[in-house]
């Protein structure tokens, strides 16, 4: 004859003991989970920002014979000006065209959301910029201003002096300008939107 084993189960309190040891473990590890989840955020909005950058620096190299032909203080919307203005923003809309879905604009009034906006740039623009109705505020908008400081003519000297982007998110807008003062470098920084104001 067999002799039949008791099989006991868990018991009510040594669940709730479970629950409530995994319960802490998760409050702890969540907030650390989405801390880097918002850093790979910002981190995507630089990798777009530095692209954006290095597809401006494309566009105007291979328009540079028409960049000499075009006064940098030629800051009307007529003429030869307007021509390479969409012609820079062709380029860079090509070169970025599977990654960030632009249309080319302006982004002076309330301008859309994905708008790709291309200046020329006569030594004025100084950043940080006092006056920020120039910059990018809706998601997916970016400002490029290309040109030589102080030139009269932007010629051979042709630079990207600024590309100022907001993310898909609208939650990131990185500034990526060259600094003159070292050597041409670009430094990138990086503004978090809190509420309606960038910080």
């Amino acid at each position: 004859m067999k002799k039949l084993m008791k099989t006991r189960g868990f018991t009510l309190v040594e669940i709730i003991v479970v629950l409530v040891i995994l319960a802490v473990i998760a409050a702890f590890t969540i907030p650390a989970m989405l801390g880097f989840v918002e850093d790979a955020r910002g981190k995507a909005a630089i990798a777009e920002a530095r692209e954006v950058y290095v597809a401006a620096q494309g566009a105007a190299t291979e328009l540079i014979g028409t960049l000499d032909k075009v006064p940098v203080n030629d800051n009307t919307n007529d003429g030869a000006y307007t021509q390479l203005r969409k012609d820079l923003g062709a380029k860079i809309k090509a070169y970025v065209k599977g990654d960030i879905p632009f249309s080319f604009g302006s982004l002076k009034g309330n301008a859309n959301s994905n708008v790709l906006d291309v200046s020329l740039d006569n030594g004025n623009f100084k950043y940080p910029f006092t006056d920020e109705t120039y910059l990018p505020q809706k998601k997916g908008c970016c400002l490029v201003l290309i040109g030589g400081a102080g030139e009269t003519q932007i010629g051979e000297q042709v630079k990207v002096r600024l590309v100022s982007y907001v993310d898909q998110t609208g939650k990131y807008r990185i500034n990526i300008k060259v600094n003159d003062q070292k050597g041409g470098a670009s430094e990138t920084v990086v503004q978090k939107k809190i509420g309606t104001a960038w910080q």
